[in-house]
């Protein structure tokens, strides 16, 4: 059995008469339901599960989801489907959604790739912030710091005086 794609929306002329211009203008546009695609769509990932893609030599992992696609890695560490938005409209930032099952063999691989590449980037993110939240010390407590150490040289040195004379 054949699988269509989804229908998206697409800017066609309206069929002409006899006796009308073969210009028509712009205005008289309508939109129709359109199919991406009279091909089956693309089964080369099916079941596999998670796939290691070589990213600047070195191997990344990414879990594929037979209905959803790739799994990106998400700055707030969350994890989610990467989605094929094919912008459309001059400026105005819209896009249309091609979702995994209508994507062609081509177009998966792709999606793959750039899920890995995503995922070692935001990876990579994610390490330097940790390290770097992990070695930071605020400035006031780095001002603060010898100050602590001279009181607690000084308690150190009354404690000694205090048990040198029992």
């Amino acid at each position: 059995s054949s699988h269509f794609g989804s229908s998206q929306w697409l800017l066609k002329r309206p069929c002409q008469r006899s006796g009308s211009s073969p210009s028509l203008p712009r205005a008289s546009m309508r939109l129709e339901r359109v199919q991406w695609s009279p091909f089956d769509c693309s089964h080369n990932y099916d079941g596999v599960g998670t796939v290691t893609v070589d990213v600047d030599g070195a191997p990344e992992l990414v879990e594929i989801s037979d209905e959803g696609g790739p799994k990106i890695l998400n700055h707030d560490g969350t994890v989610s489907f990467l989605k094929m938005q094919i912008p459309w409209g001059a400026g105005d930032y819209k896009s249309v959604e091609k979702s995994w099952r209508e994507m062609s063999k081509t177009e998966q691989e792709g999606m793959v790739y750039k899920a890995a590449k995503i995922n070692k980037s935001r990876r990579n993110l994610q390490h330097a912030r940790t390290n770097e939240l992990c070695n930071y010390v605020p400035e006031h407590e780095k001002l603060a710091l010898p100050m602590r150490l001279q009181a607690q040289t000084s308690r150190m040195q009354h404690y000694r005086r205090a048990c040198a004379g029992l």
